[in-house]
């Protein structure tokens, strides 16, 4: 969990939670794809990439690109090619963010920026959203990271070791730039943030954060607590939350959705929901959303008996469906799936932008009496 200190630091992030506008002339999907073509026919020419030095040698052209964080990735919304021990993760600056999550987070949450813009679910409600964000996207958009620009954000953090104890790491084209962190820290205010080591350092005042710009295009937020484990792994050492227990709950999600997340549940959070439930031992809790056609969702929640709690839930649920009373269109009621796989109970449900508009329709009608 990060200060909303870091926000204030760097505003454009405020952008990524509530939305921005669509890149008109270079749709993200196409690019995606073009992408991916081009992927597969270096690939087909014994392509080899440096992870070291960050670029990669197209074979029969000897052109160099540069490759994000060193290493190669897919195209947004497809699997990525393991590297090493990590698990594999769809683009757009994820894979080489979790790479910057010490061992000691218990929870991940990625959110694929890029593919977001280019989803039904945000067109469908883009006016609202950006009426919300006005002030974030005047400010990206005067430091050079205007919408068009973002990738990616990965948040890694631990909820029992407090506030300080998180890093957030934000992927956009331009964003580590020595010009754009001067414009943030410049916005933002000296009350709130100094820069450090040629720009190379953000320092908040406030709660002792530290941001470390990764490259041109990555900048890391560390809680005062982790700010030297980041370091070192920005720098080549330390251990991963990927080579750990996380590993095995990322592999349980589908890091080519728009948004995941993977964790162990708090002791405390897990022991309430024993005692609300009595035979229930949650662990972990694993997930997506996609947002390619309004929202498609799915949970995984680790437990010992993960087939007879799951019976014992859909029994519950078959019985209370019904008092959905029109307030939930039918479609979205009846597309809700409980079971069991892996040791997990896992539950998934799916409502069409349509969907999306009456149930929103509903609920502000019933608040409004």
């Amino acid at each position: 969990m990060m200060s909303r200190r870091i926000l204030q630091t760097a505003p454009i992030l405020v952008v990524l939670g509530t939305g921005c506008e669509d890149k008109k002339d270079e749709p993200v999907a196409k690019a995606n794809v073009a992408e991916k073509k081009d992927a597969d026919k270096d690939a087909d020419k014994g392509e080899k990439e440096s992870a070291r030095k960050g670029e990669k040698k197209a074979a029969g052209k000897g052109e160099k690109k540069a490759a994000e964080a060193g290493e190669k990735t897919a195209p947004a919304g497809q699997p990525a090619a393991p590297q090493g021990d990590t698990p594999a993760v769809a683009d757009a600056g994820v894979g080489a963010a979790l790479k910057l999550a010490p061992d000691s987070a218990t929870v991940l949450f990625a959110l694929n920026v890029q593919g977001l813009l280019a989803s039904t679910l945000y067109t469908s409600y883009k006016t609202e959203i950006e009426a919300g964000a006005k002030d974030a996207l005047e400010l990206a958009t005067k430091c050079d990271v205007g919408p068009e620009n973002w990738k990616s954000v990965v948040m890694a953090f631990s909820p029992e070791r407090g506030p300080g104890s998180g890093v957030l790491i934000v992927t956009a084209a331009g964003l580590g730039k020595q010009e754009t962190v001067a414009c943030i820290a410049k916005e933002a205010g000296e009350e709130v943030a100094t820069v450090a080591d040629g720009g190379k350092i953000i320092n908040l005042k406030q709660d002792g954060s530290v941001g470390y710009v990764i490259n041109d295009d990555s900048i890391a937020m560390a809680g005062k607590d982790w700010a030297e484990a980041v370091k070192g792994l920005r720098d080549g050492h330390g251990k991963r939350a990927v080579e750990g227990d996380l590993k095995e709950l990322i592999a349980r999600t589908d890091t080519g959705k728009h948004v995941w997340f993977a964790g162990k549940l708090p002791a405390l959070l897990a022991a309430q929901a024993t005692i609300a439930s009595p035979g229930f031992t949650p662990t972990d809790v694993s997930g997506w959303l996609d947002l390619s056609s309004g929202v498609s969702i799915q949970v995984a929640v680790g437990t010992a008996d993960a087939s007879k709690i799951a019976g014992e839930l859909k029994t519950q649920f078959d019985a209370m469906k019904g008092m959905a009373n029109g307030l939930v269109p039918q479609a979205v009621v009846d597309s809700v799936k409980i079971g069991n796989a892996n040791g997990a109970v896992t539950a998934t449900a799916n409502a069409s932008t349509e969907d999306l508009k009456v149930l929103t329709k509903n609920l502000k009608g019933m608040l409004e009496g």
